[in-house]
């Protein structure tokens, strides 16, 4: 029998963020054969994952089944102003609707287009923590931020994923390193024991581009993304592009350089806001989340990847039983 993509689905998400309770919502929703997940299936839910979830924010407090439902009304009225802004944002490339007869989300009626499987996708990658097997949905993230990535800059560039395996660059790190620097008209400067013996790692890059200014001088035009599907990570792991990380190992001349941060996860706050309704927090990197990504996709007609078309086609397939 075939894995499923998505896994314990019957635990609620660890953390109170209201931006992952909407996706669970969704993801539940989705895989409900009757396609509808209402208030009262996310009470079950809180207090059936309460038992085994240690981790869980809500673990420490209460169990009277009095309070949870209490608690989780007052969380679903924050998670329907969320939905309803996704609706509104998402347009029709989003597949849910408000339900107009009791509090639930259900099924809409879309045309099954590019943008409607965009936004699939992007959902499937922003569920991490559902999903067993991680490296097939994170590398299909990593091709369809590239896809979008390229057209996001200068037309002229050079634009290549950074992973072992993208084909651009040899498989070893340090041969990697070395012919990226070169790309990027920096002089390598790692010392001999920077890398492990067989190291393929990826040296916090995902993907690089430069604009070559038709001529073999420095200072050229530099951009160099991370993508991340985990919640945990988004505020930290872009630190990977930084200057004080790149420096050394690639020895660059170039002072800045633009630096990208691909993530699935739907970090609209409406208005100017983002989901924290601030961002003093936030890296100081370009942030490319759902919205971001489904626009750029939509503007410049840029088609899925074959890999994240079968992360869906699986998503599509699978019941919650």
């Amino acid at each position: 029998m075939p894995v499923e993509l998505l896994n314990g689905l019957d635990r609620t998400p660890k953390r109170k963020d209201i931006y992952l309770w909407a996706d669970y919502i969704e993801l539940r929703c989705w895989l409900n054969p009757d396609g509808y997940f209402s208030l009262d299936d996310a009470e079950e839910a809180l207090q059936e994952s309460a038992d085994y979830n240690a981790g869980n924010e809500d673990a420490i407090e209460s169990s009277a089944p009095e309070e949870w439902i209490d608690k989780m009304s007052r969380r679903w009225s924050d998670c329907e102003i969320a939905l309803r802004r996704r609706a509104q944002i998402f347009g029709d490339a989003y597949p849910f609707r408000l339900a107009d007869d009791y509090r639930g989300i259900e099924k809409a009626i879309v045309p099954d287009t590019g943008d409607a499987r965009w936004y699939r996708f992007l959902l499937v990658a922003s569920a991490l923590h559902y999903i067993p097997r991680i490296h097939s949905t994170t590398s299909a993230f990593e091709e369809a931020s590239l896809a979008v990535f390229k057209n996001l800059l200068p037309q002229g560039s050079e634009v290549h994923g950074f992973w072992p395996g993208a084909g651009h660059y040899p498989s070893g790190a340090p041969e990697r390193v070395t012919q990226l620097a070169r790309e990027l008209r920096g002089k390598p400067a790692f010392s001999d024991n920077a890398f492990k013996a067989g190291d393929r790692g990826d040296s916090g890059l995902d993907l690089v581009a430069w604009h070559p200014l038709w001529d073999q001088r420095n200072r050229i035009p530099v951009a160099l993304a991370q993508c991340g599907c985990s919640a945990e990570d988004w505020k930290t792991k872009p630190m990977s592009t930084s200057r004080d990380k790149l420096i050394p190992l690639l020895g660059l001349s170039t002072s800045e350089w633009g630096r990208y941060y691909f993530m699935p996860h739907d970090m609209h706050g409406g208005g100017e806001r983002w989901s924290d309704g601030t961002d003093s927090d936030l890296p100081a990197v370009i942030v490319m989340d759902r919205l971001r990504i489904l626009r750029a996709a939509q503007h410049f007609a840029t088609p899925l990847p074959q890999s994240a078309l079968d992360r869906v086609a699986e998503f599509d397939a699978q019941t919650f039983r």
